[in-house]
């Protein structure tokens, strides 16, 4: 039986600023289960037009490197 492959579901600074870090949202998933997840937590996060989360949730592979923030500089 071949195994699935896994990805996770990262949140990224929604304002773009090179300071702030990446976070894990889902840790690991089929890809099936992480864009279900990234779509619930966009509609979470909604009202009406707006979209008022400090992240954004992205569906990528499980060995992925984060963005670390200010840690990157130092």
């Amino acid at each position: 039986m071949q195994e699935l492959e896994k990805f996770k579901v990262i949140g990224t600074d929604n304002y773009n600023r090179e300071s702030v870090p990446d976070i894990i949202l889902l840790d690991s998933g089929t890809m099936e289960e992480c864009l279900k997840f990234e779509e619930d937590y966009i509609k979470q996060h909604t009202r009406g037009e707006h979209y008022f989360s400090a992240y954004y949730p992205f569906v990528v592979p499980l060995d992925e490197k984060l963005w670390r923030g200010m840690e990157e500089f130092l």
